[in-house]
């Protein structure tokens, strides 16, 4: 993979087709659009990934590092688009953060060692409430100021607070619906029970597209419940979950 990213898969793919690709890259001027390419090609490849049973793990890897190989010049206009498909259905406050330590100079910043055990992607409060603000001007007939992190994506949230009771009773988010995750604890039937019917209720909201995204305290100590609960509906296989990062502090 660090070989696609470094070399905008130069390493696999003709002069020809790298030459396209660069042309896309500079017009686009996206750094990130490398990953989401990246991303086609493992979307397609999932079948495959997922069936460990064909060969083994090195062999898995050394068919991966041949997918751009596969590229061909007619084939990169529908292969970016869905690229920025891609893109535009993910949350893009991850852009802010990562962007200095990734495309920056390399002792100005590190990506956060948490990153890659996170049970799903952080978005920053800004990108969650701004969406939140635009839906309700949606409803009210409204116009709503829109950031640029929410003018460069299309996710809309369905959100779950997993504060407890009394807190998310003292104030909450517009839209949000409310699990006590420390219920996981004490009731495990009516828990399941409790995120059926979130399942139910997502399922009817904006035709079950909005992106699951959970709230906490921001104390790591209460959010560990949270984060247990991110687990179970993970488990469920619900495919688009994140983590409001610092939670609601009110």
């Amino acid at each position: 993979l660090q070989k696609w990213l470094r070399a905008l898969f130069a390493a696999s793919c003709s002069v020809e087709v790298v030459q396209s690709m660069l042309d896309i890259y500079l017009l686009e001027a996206d750094p990130f659009l490398v990953f989401f390419l990246a991303l086609v090609m493992l979307v397609n490849a999932k079948e495959m990934l997922m069936d460990g049973t064909q060969c083994s793990r090195s062999d898995l890897a050394d068919s991966i590092s041949l997918f751009p190989s596969e590229l061909g010049k007619d084939d990169l206009e529908d292969f970016c688009l869905l690229a920025q498909h891609y893109a535009s259905l993910t949350p893009q406050s991850f852009r802010m953060d990562y962007h200095a330590p990734l495309f920056g100079p390399m002792k100005s910043s590190t990506v956060s060692s948490a990153l890659p055990h996170a049970l799903c992607l952080p978005i920053g409060l800004t990108e969650l409430v701004s969406s939140l603000r635009q839906r309700a001007a949606e409803i009210s007939g409204l116009d709503a100021p829109v950031s640029k992190i929410s003018s460069d994506t299309a996710v809309s949230y369905f959100v779950v607070d997993c504060r407890s009771l009394e807190q998310y009773q003292n104030g909450r988010l517009l839209f949000c619906h409310h699990l006590d995750s420390e219920l996981m604890l004490r009731d495990v039937s009516a828990f399941q029970h409790l995120v059926s019917s979130l399942q139910e209720v997502h399922a009817r909201v904006n035709e079950g597209e909005d992106h699951w995204c959970f709230i906490g305290t921001g104390r790591e100590d209460e959010d560990q419940y949270m984060h247990m609960a991110v687990a179970h509906v993970l488990q469920r296989g619900v495919p688009y979950v994140s983590v409001a990062r610092g939670g609601y502090a009110g």
